[in-house]
C-alpha cells in the first residue's frame, strides 16, 4: 500500500484527501472492511446512496491528509481538521458521482500492487 494524496476542489478551496493505512485501519474498524464500506457509499441505483457513510469516509481521508500535512508544519500554520458539515458542503458542490469518482481512483491507485516492487 502506499500512501496516496490527491484533491477535491471546490469552487473556494482545494482538500486535500488520502488513503493510506491509517485510513483504511479506520474504515476496516467502522465497516469491517473496505468493500463493506465500498458497497454501503456505491451509487449502484443512483438513489441508493448512504449519505452518512460517505461523508465520514471522506472526514476520514481528508483529515488524515491534513494531519500529514501538519506534521511538517510549525504550530501557528497547522490547519484545523473538517467536521461532519464542511465534508456535506464539499460532496453538495462537487457532487456524489465526482465524490465517489475521486475517492475509488484515490482508492484504487494507493492498493495497486507495483509491479517493479512485487519483483524485488
Amino acid at each position: 500500500m502506499k500512501d496516496k494524496v490527491g484533491y477535491i476542489k471546490t469552487s473556494k478551496r482545494e482538500y486535500p484527501i488520502c488513503f493510506n493505512l491509517n485510513v483504511l485501519e479506520e474504515i476496516q474498524q467502522q465497516y469491517g472492511s473496505l468493500s463493506a464500506w465500498g458497497e454501503i457509499v456505491e451509487d449502484k441505483e443512483k438513489d441508493n446512496i448512504n449519505i452518512r457513510d460517505l461523508k465520514n469516509g471522506l472526514m476520514i481521508m481528508i483529515n488524515e491528509a491534513i494531519d500529514m500535512a501538519n506534521e511538517d508544519l510549525p504550530v501557528e500554520e497547522k490547519k484545523e481538521f473538517i467536521n461532519e458539515k464542511q465534508v456535506g458542503r464539499i460532496i453538495s458542490e462537487v457532487g456524489f458521482e465526482e465524490t465517489t469518482r475521486i475517492i475509488k481512483n484515490l482508492t484504487v491507485d494507493s492498493t495497486e500492487v507495483d509491479n517493479d516492487s512485487k519483483n524485488e
